[in-house]
């Protein structure tokens, strides 16, 4: 399974720009040669919650990304805003060719566990990871672990928390005995604090197998190592 990891930065000017921003870097991925199978952005890549935020602009980002895994025959993952009729929260979603969402999970109160699912792709764990709700490790086998991050660095910490969460991300990978594919945010915060990015891909092992520069953003394509021979049926 080829996957492409975007580790986008946030245009916190306006959500249009920004829905426009994600969507080309969507198109240059599943463009390229050879193609991905999966295309991964990370949490909170649709903006902030803002002011006068409303669940139709929610919906219309969402929608756009299921037109794109529709046009370009590809799975895209995301970690998106959702309205629960009681406000806005956030979830994890896997849109495949035909559009149709799988949908994950969104994050607890410190500890977060993976929604596993069934798909042409194998089985996978999907899960959205921060620095105050992490993920637990799947209780079920998977083939592989998509983790939607968007993790926090105040400016007096440079990049040393984008090391943090490689090695965190690595004992994920060690831990479920099962490769793992993260994306995380890069930009500024609203509170000003930096997102770091830490996108990468980890062997069940745990050893590395790409890592994105800290708070640049930049698309890692890569196969994932490890599968067993039942998933790879793409």
């Amino acid at each position: 399974m080829r996957v492409a990891l975007l580790q986008t930065r946030i245009r916190t000017d306006s959500r249009s720009a920004n829905l426009s921003h994600v969507l080309r870097q969507v198109v240059r991925a599943a463009e390229a040669v050879p193609a991905p199978d999966l295309v991964m952005l990370p949490a909170g890549c649709d903006g902030p919650v803002s002011e006068g935020l409303s669940p139709a602009i929610v919906q219309g980002f969402a929608e756009s990304l299921a037109a794109m895994a529709r046009e370009w025959g590809v799975y895209v993952a995301a970690g998106l805003l959702r309205w629960g009729g009681d406000g806005f929260g956030e979830e994890a979603r896997v849109y495949d060719p035909d559009g149709d969402a799988l949908i994950g999970t969104g994050p607890g109160e410190r500890e977060t566990v993976f929604t596993v699912r069934d798909t042409p792709l194998g089985r996978l764990g999907i899960g959205l990871d921060s620095d105050d709700a992490r993920l637990a490790p799947p209780a079920v086998p998977c083939d592989v672990l998509l983790v939607h991050g968007r993790w926090t660095a105040p400016p007096e910490h440079g990049g040393r928390a984008g090391t943090d969460v490689h090695a965190r991300l690595a004992e994920l990978a060690r831990q479920a005995r099962t490769p793992v594919c993260a994306v995380g945010l890069v930009g500024r915060g609203c509170d000003r604090a930096a997102f770091v990015g830490g996108s990468g891909l980890w062997a069940s092992g745990g050893r590395c197998v790409l890592a994105a520069d800290v708070g640049e953003e930049t698309t890692l394509f890569g196969e994932v190592p490890d599968r067993p021979k039942k998933a790879l049926n793409v």
